[in-house]
């Protein structure tokens, strides 16, 4: 069976796509399938993942911008129009037919997949937002809707087969062996988590290292991770070695860290399923837009511990991570709520629809 994927990753779109689609793909690869990765905008330590475990990466012509026309709020993110995206994806596959096309971006819809109809055997959409339409024969939205109209019934096409919810979400099989693993927190916090995402473009990562350095008489280590492509990569490092804190740098160790942790400090978007898998609370913050709906619906399941951003974000985790520091007992609904919510078996579910 051959696969393709149609995803991108900059310090813009960041790195969630292409890393649900990596988990996704390497699960794949055990069911004796071939697999293509096309990508207009990528990171150098993507090609390297990719490489690792025998995925074929192939790049399309760089973006122009002159190009787009498209109404879509993202549509910067891919850097041409459509039309020309699909032209250029044709390409890339040789003309030749794939048996599943997988697309993972929030610029693309039915315009692009109809036009890639005659190159796929079915087509699968990766998607969060909800806000425009598809021709597709899955849709994956790994998001928490509780009590909630299915928001894709007008959206896509009467066949197409809908799967919602983090009953779906795509984490990679370390998450489930740490799953079985871990010791069982007392709920105090002996070990503190700070992670924004790979790219961090607007460095919370260092807002949230201020907040916990300014907390005295500290009983707790941090550790801190950061993607290799963060813009402040160097500060963050020399910061972290000044407080002793341990820093991570495109470290393969997520699953162990979050494992070890009692609290985290983090973003909102596809993190917070790793998170939830592993019983993590975490005092999350949305710094996306596409993020916001997602964090208010897992705050409001009580799976993650979302405040209010006041005036000053380093005020805001200070005084939120001492209220938590002092109450075992929300740490424990959290932990336990979210670890109900997410098993951690996603992709497995996701690849046995794909393969029936």
């Amino acid at each position: 069976m051959h696969v393709a994927f149609r995803v991108d990753a900059s310090t813009t779109i960041g790195t969630g796509h292409f890393m649900r689609c990596f988990t996704l793909a390497n699960q794949l690869l055990k069911q004796d399938t071939v697999i293509t990765f096309i990508c207009r905008h990528w990171l150098p330590a993507m090609v390297d993942m990719l490489e690792q475990i025998g995925i074929s990466f192939k790049p399309l012509p760089p973006a122009s911008s002159s190009n787009i026309s498209d109404a879509n709020i993202y549509a910067a993110w891919l850097g041409t129009s459509q039309l020309l995206d699909a032209e250029d994806t044709i390409t890339a596959l040789l003309g030749a037919k794939v048996d599943w096309l997988i697309i993972d971006h929030y610029a693309l819809d039915h315009t692009w997949e109809s036009k890639l109809r005659p190159y796929a055997d079915k087509i699968m959409v990766i998607d969060d937002i909800a806000n425009r339409k598809h021709d597709c024969n899955l849709l994956l939205d790994q998001n928490y809707y509780h009590g909630e109209a299915n928001p894709y019934v007008n959206l896509v096409i009467p066949e197409c087969r809908i799967l919602l919810g983090p009953k779906y979400a795509l984490l990679r099989s370390e998450f489930g062996q740490f799953r079985a693993q871990t010791k069982k927190r007392d709920y105090q916090i002996h070990r503190v988590l700070i992670f924004f995402g790979g790219i961090d473009e607007h460095d919370y990562t260092s807002k949230a290292i201020e907040a916990i350095s300014a907390i005295k008489n500290q009983t707790f280590t941090v550790d801190v991770i950061i993607g290799d492509q963060h813009p402040h990569k160097d500060y963050i490092i020399h910061t972290c070695q000044q407080w002793s804190y341990r820093c991570h740098v495109q470290t393969n160790k997520m699953a162990e860290l979050i494992a070890q942790a009692d609290i985290g400090i983090g973003a909102g978007g596809s993190a917070i399923w790793e998170r939830c898998a592993l019983g993590l609370p975490t005092i999350t913050f949305p710094i996306a837009d596409n993020q916001k709906n997602l964090t208010r619906n897992a705050a409001n399941a009580g799976m993650i511990y979302a405040p209010s951003l006041g005036e000053s974000m380093v005020e805001t985790i200070r005084t939120h991570f001492m209220a938590l520091y002092d109450n075992p007992s929300l740490l424990r609904f959290i932990s336990i709520n979210s670890m109900k919510l997410v098993d951690g078996l996603g992709v497995t579910r996701v690849v046995m629809e794909i393969m029936s």
